[in-house]
């Protein structure tokens, strides 16, 4: 449940789906596919080389990476420096592992699929990797294209400027088969100015890209690089030809249908980065064809600033990353003979292994909700914009604890957007869900005069200035604690009336908004009936609904009071024991609230173990959100879950909570256990009362207070 600020903060059920989809950080690409050039699913296909699927991890490299040979050897892998792996011991060999998948394929198996025909022509000057990536693009949209290269070979600087120990001819040979097979034109030995004119390119075809590449090295900032002697690679292989000027966007020069790219603009840059130039030169081009923006949405295509926020786990082993065998140095001599081997293929799943799967996953970690369901909040939010009402068990399934709001980096709150969906189910009488008629049926009697009471302090009638309001959950589980509560408040407080009523929490939960807003009406008429003007707490729950739906009464939590108006006298100054409290949901912002349960123990002379997740980051018991009734198997997976993260007794100031812990044979506690209850060490192992009992434990409770 949300403070008052965020319940004040009116946002329309599109308008929170809007937000989530928008804002969820689980979409987000993982530090490697992000900084990538060609943004490649990095994460992806490592980890199917770790499940030994090298095929699959193969053809997902293909869908954005036409030449994965190539690359797998000569890519600069920008990837492996933003590798989180690095913060452990070392990245992971990203670089290897591709080359790896694409060197076990003997026979490729290229996707050849194109769109339909296109009439319009494309001429692509150049067949470097820009050129190459560009031609390759533009076929596969269905263009008709002639690559244009002024040598006897494909392969610009791929195969004149990288020496062959690190990139072998044969393997240009093999992957660049791919343009041939799909339909591309080639004209080889066709220089530019010689035996054709860039005039008539553009006369001749649709759009044209220049990529002639840099012909010109660039500098390295050496003492001595300029001596007689020294010899930069480029200038040593090609003659300067300088470069173009175009739009760094688009890619467009000054003549309309003419782009250029690649080294030619940018000068000497890593392959990786031309191949991710020619996609860009390929999406202007299609654009500028059908005629549409080409500057729109363009600041996603090589890099982009990622959202992605992730804690590296705690505890990790460290593995240090494997090298790639290298060719022995007796048999480098007098030959180009490949460097560097090749990982097998144990030494690739290794490797892969060491992949942390990088994903912003706070929420789902956090929520039993999220986990259940295998979703993450965008997931869940797009399938309920198709149509919220398709299962509505699963937003009814969520605890609406808000721990997702808490851990998202977004303060995004999963919770906030089940609770709408419910409302607006109710609304369009589509709910409440036949499992919740058990919900109504305790909203309906818990509310009825027959548990219902408000009555002034006996010894005092005529100055009520204060109420306390147990809710039900104490007076199911304890009528005996809320007597002496209550008899305790009346001596330190005299003039302390008493109200028995159900807060609405349940009625809340399940979205009945209007059944709510006739109990709030309900609680007031008590209220006015007494003339009270504060109203004492027992229960987070209560203390959170009342705080936020009856802002006309002060809303006090009993256990910062009890420590300010002083303890009871005789509760023992010690106990043997150590115990862990629990925060329920409701407490999570409520720093009032649950530092005067702290203050209560520290009081008492308790020894407090803290559990990890509490306070703000407390986790739910398993009962929020009503789920017991519609998903039980959550409801347990989720208790159980709380439970097992501590190995002492839990003390909580939530009956419901105390009695779900104790469900499954934990020690358990109410705080007014340890204040009031004498048998409190018994009691801890005390099984929760059936549904008959916690009604008789009810009526009891009214019966004694009738009695004072």
């Amino acid at each position: 449940m949300l403070p008052e600020d965020v319940v004040n903060e009116v946002k329309t059920l599109d308008e929170l789906l809007e937000e989530i989809i928008e804002k969820c950080r689980s979409a987000a690409p993982p530090y490697c596919e992000a900084t990538c050039p060609l943004h490649l699913d990095v994460k992806g296909y490592v980890n199917l080389i770790a499940e030994g699927k090298y095929a699959e991890s193969l053809a997902l490299i293909r869908e954005k990476l036409p030449f994965p040979g190539i690359l797998g050897r000569i890519c600069s892998h920008p990837c492996e420096t933003e590798c989180q792996r690095g913060k452990v011991d070392q990245p992971v060999a990203v670089r290897a592992l591709k080359r790896f998948v694409a060197d076990r394929e003997e026979t490729p198996h290229w996707d050849l699929t194109i769109a339909n025909e296109k009439k319009e022509k494309v001429a692509v000057v150049g067949s470097g990797p820009s050129g190459l990536m560009a031609a390759y693009e533009l076929r596969k949209r269905g263009y008709r294209v002639t690559i244009i290269e002024a040598l006897s070979q494909l392969g610009g600087m791929l195969r004149w400027g990288i020496p062959e120990f690190r990139l072998p001819r044969d393997i240009i040979d093999k992957e660049l088969g791919i343009i041939d097979k799909l339909g591309v034109v080639v004209k080889l030995n066709t220089r530019i100015g010689e035996s054709i004119t860039l005039d008539d390119l553009a006369k001749d075809y649709e759009a044209v890209f220049l990529a002639t590449g840099a012909l010109k090295s660039a500098r390295l900032g050496l003492d001595g690089e300029d001596l007689q002697g020294i010899y930069h690679g480029v200038e040593l292989l090609r003659s300067d030809r300088g470069y173009s000027e175009v739009d760094p966007v688009t890619l467009r020069t000054n003549l309309e249908n003419v782009f250029a790219g690649g080294d030619a603009v940018t000068g000497p840059r890593s392959v990786v980065e031309a191949l991710a130039m020619g996609r860009e030169a390929a999406i202007s081009i299609d654009r500028f064809v059908r005629g549409e923006d080409l500057s729109v949405d363009r600041d996603q295509e090589e890099f982009y600033k990622n959202p992605l926020e992730m804690e590296i786990p705690s505890g990790l082993q460290k593995l240090d990353r494997t090298p790639a065998p290298m060719l022995p140095v007796e048999e480098r001599k007098g030959n180009f003979k490949e460097l560097e081997l090749g990982f097998s293929e144990n030494i690739a799943v290794k490797e892969a292994q060491r992949c942390l799967s990088c994903e912003c996953l706070a929420c789902k970690k956090s929520c039993e909700f999220l986990s259940h369901h295998d979703m993450n909040p965008r997931e869940f939010a797009e399938k309920l914009m198709q149509d919220y009402s398709a299962k509505l068990t699963v937003p009814f399934s969520c605890n609406i604890c808000n721990l997702c709001g808490k851990m998202c980096p977004e303060g995004l709150d999963t919770g906030k957007l089940c609770h709408e969906i419910r409302k607006k189910a109710v609304n369009d009488g589509l709910a409440p869900l036949p499992q919740h008629k058990s919900v109504h049926s305790h909203q309906k009697w818990g509310t009825s005069w027959i548990f219902k009471l408000d009555m002034a302090d006996p010894q005092n009638k005529k100055e009520t200035s204060r109420v306390f309001f147990p809710g039900c959950n104490l007076p199911s589980y304890s009528p005996d604690l809320v007597v002496k509560t209550y008899n305790y408040l009346r001596d330190k407080l005299p003039g302390t009336g008493i109200i028995l009523n159900c807060c609405g929490s349940p009625t809340y939960l399940i979205g009945e908004m209007a059944r709510f807003q006739q109990i709030l009406d309900g609680i007031e008429k008590q209220m006015r009936s007494l003339g009270a003007s504060e109203i004492i707490t027992a229960c987070s729950k209560c203390y959170y609904i009342l705080k936020n739906n009856l802002p006309q009464w002060k809303v006090s939590p009993l256990y910062g009071l009890m420590v300010d108006i002083g303890l009871p006298e005789g509760v023992p100054e010690k106990f043997n024991r150590v115990f862990s409290i629990h925060d329920s949901c409701p407490a999570r912002y409520e720093e009032e609230l649950r530092q005067g349960v702290r203050a209560v123990m520290d009081g008492l002379g308790c020894d407090i173990e803290a559990m990890e997740f509490s306070g703000e980051k407390t986790r739910c018991c398993g009962g929020g959100g009503m789920i017991a009734a519609v998903d039980p198997a959550l409801f347990a997976k989720a208790k159980a879950r709380r439970t097992g993260e501590t190995l002492n007794d839990i003390v909580t100031y939530c009956a419901g909570c105390r009695d779900n812990f104790a469900s499954l044979e934990k020690g358990a506690l109410h705080i007014l256990d340890l204040v009031f209850n004498p048998n409190w060490e018994q009691d801890r192992m005390k099984p929760p009362g059936s549904g008959k009992q916690r009604w008789r434990n009810r009526w009891d409770l009214k019966r004694q207070l009738k009695k004072l």
